[in-house]
């Protein structure tokens, strides 16, 4: 995973406001390879791109319908 600086992306606590997820959310979907951000910063911390968001978004979507997280990762990577 490539390294970026600070403004090459949106923090957890920025995607979290924007999208209404938990923070831990966030990180659970990143530990699980549900969504995972496409940089991090020298120091680790995850940053998310615009194409990150867009997944995260679909994500946050079927889990508001009721879909198990299982069932978004086969749905969001099927060809």
């Amino acid at each position: 995973m490539p390294d970026a600086t600070d403004t090459d992306g949106l923090t957890v606590g920025q995607v979290s406001m924007r999208l209404g997820a938990t923070v831990r959310a966030l990180h659970h979907w990143d530990e699980i390879g549900l969504a995972r951000p496409s940089l991090r910063t020298t120091a680790g911390y995850r940053l998310y791109t615009a194409r990150d968001l867009e997944r995260l978004h679909r994500v946050v979507v079927y889990r508001e319908l009721g879909v198990g997280l299982d069932d978004i990762r086969s749905i969001l990577d099927d060809a």
